[in-house]
């Protein structure tokens, strides 16, 4: 009887658990400058053609142009940017005003007779009628390459490069851009192709191609959702001996700025790109692999640079290196905040984060605050959070506690904003092990806990004195 009668309290009062799984923000970090270098347009043709301006403003032998609005036909362009010395363009897949752009630029920079123009692309990517304009023009020397999709122009772009064998290549998704992109200029700069894959496709031509010049080192560039460890798999058996490493972040961001401390320790300039739209990235990349310069992927929403990125630029300033900081598209896309930011953390200056350094990584004692209000105070190692601290939620919640890699771990207390508290044992970020919880209402519940939910043996404690004693199992009482 006395089950009947307190069963019914003990759901009520377990219905305000499906407020309280919370998880520790990511950590964000702050850096960038109004007054570095911008190059921009109205729109991506413009902001392509200040960016082959840059690259060069004078009399040229060879442009590239690629389809502005898709990314994987420029993506594989960046390794004959560089051996022909040539600006990458952007053209609509047919003539307009946007197009025109780009034959501005050809029309005052490159020879009639001696010039070439590359068309990245077959015809449905880069219209015929451009292939006409540019030969009304005076225009006849024109190669286009193109396949019979992505991955086979892909290949028919890296060939005419004319890679010698033992050469090192990137592996990158062919079907997202990120990162492809954040390799590009690397791929340029050092003439390592870039090969595209789908997640699950790996071409029988790009296998071919792999095996054919056997490279001493292979780059895969993304993690598993985008390079699958099937291919990863397959690429040790083509070759056997070649080196693999992944190069792989938790999310775009952070694998741009994991590539740029494996290819650019010393840069002269970093350039910065919206992370989420392509095609500003994919003209600068021409640029960025002149002298083999990083192109950083930044979220113009966040307001913040991502982690890796500050943590990159930090590791910059304390190896003593200060590089000129480039945006590549207007202030819509690289705020100018996010510029003022990088220029402060390589001067050195005070950022979100206070304590100690080391390497460029957090390290000991140390107070981070997130955009969104998140303030952590405790012991970092790694760059992460591990030790004891404090974690101060923008909404007020608050935790006391031990975090092992940016996750609660071990002991700890919780005051949620609503007054609802935990105190007890966590694994994994979730409440796991032994522990007492007290309900806005006043009920509480000492016992086990896995995954956030009451499991195995516990004690629930009505605000009126009644309680149930017994087995848990999922947030029910089982006997």
């Amino acid at each position: 009887m006395k089950k009947k009668i307190t069963i019914g309290g003990a759901l009520f009062g377990l219905f305000a658990l499906g407020i309280f799984i919370f998880f520790y923000p990511k950590v964000h970090a702050y850096g960038i400058n109004p007054g570095a270098s911008r190059l921009s347009g109205q729109n991506l043709y413009q902001t392509a053609k200040a960016i082959s301006e840059d690259y060069n403003n004078s009399t040229c032998e060879n442009v590239i142009l690629a389809y502005g609005k898709d990314f994987p036909d420029a993506l594989s362009a960046s390794i004959l940017s560089k051996k022909l010395n040539a600006p990458i363009l952007l053209v609509d897949n047919k003539f307009n005003e946007n197009t025109n752009e780009a034959l501005t630029y050809i029309s005052a920079h490159l020879s009639t007779t001696s010039g070439t123009v590359y068309i990245i692309g077959g015809t449905s990517a880069v219209g015929k009628d451009i292939e006409d304009k540019l030969n009304s023009s005076g225009y006849n020397n024109i190669k286009r390459i193109g396949g019979n999709d992505c991955f086979d122009t892909n290949l028919l772009v890296v060939g005419e490069a004319n890679v010698p064998k033992g050469t090192p290549v990137f592996v990158a998704s062919g079907n997202t851009f990120p990162d492809a992109l954040s390799v590009s200029s690397f791929a340029g700069a050092k003439s390592f192709p870039t090969l595209l894959v789908g997640a699950n496709y790996f071409p029988d031509k790009t296998k071919a191609f792999i095996e054919n010049i056997n490279p001493t080192d292979i780059y895969i560039t993304g993690g598993t959702s985008v390079v699958s460890q099937d291919i990863e798999n397959q690429l040790h058996t083509l070759v056997p001996g070649a080196t693999i490493k992944r190069l792989a972040g938790n999310d775009r961001f952070d694998t741009a700025g994991l590539v740029a401390k494996e290819f650019a320790s010393s840069p002269q300039n970093i350039y910065f790109a919206d992370g989420y739209g392509f095609p500003d990235a994919l003209a600068g990349s021409a640029l960025a692999a002149k002298s083999g310069d990083p192109i950083l992927l930044i979220d113009k929403k966040a307001n913040i640079l991502p982690p890796s990125i500050t943590s990159y630029l930090q590791q910059l300033h304390h190896s003593g290196v200060r590089p000129n900081v480039r945006a590549l598209g207007g202030s819509s896309v690289v705020p100018d905040a996010l510029i003022e930011k990088a220029e402060n953390i390589l001067d050195g200056k005070p950022q979100n984060y206070q304590g100690v350094l080391v390497d460029g990584k957090k390290e000991g004692q140390g107070k981070y605050t997130w955009a969104n209000g998140d303030v952590y105070s405790g012991e970092w190692k790694n760059d992460k959070m591990n030790g004891r601290g404090v974690l101060v939620y923008s909404d007020g919640t608050e935790y006391s506690g031990t975090f092992v890699d940016n996750k609660r771990e071990g002991q700890g207390y919780i005051k949620w904003f609503n007054n609802e508290t935990y105190t007890g044992e966590w694994k994994n970020d979730l409440m796991s092990g032994e522990g007492s919880y007290t309900f806005k209402n006043g009920d509480k519940y000492l016992g086990s806990w896995l995954n956030n939910k009451m499991n195995g043996t516990g004690k629930y404690i009505f605000k009126n004195g009644q309680s149930l004693l017994g087995t848990w199992i999922d947030n029910k009482y089982a006997n």
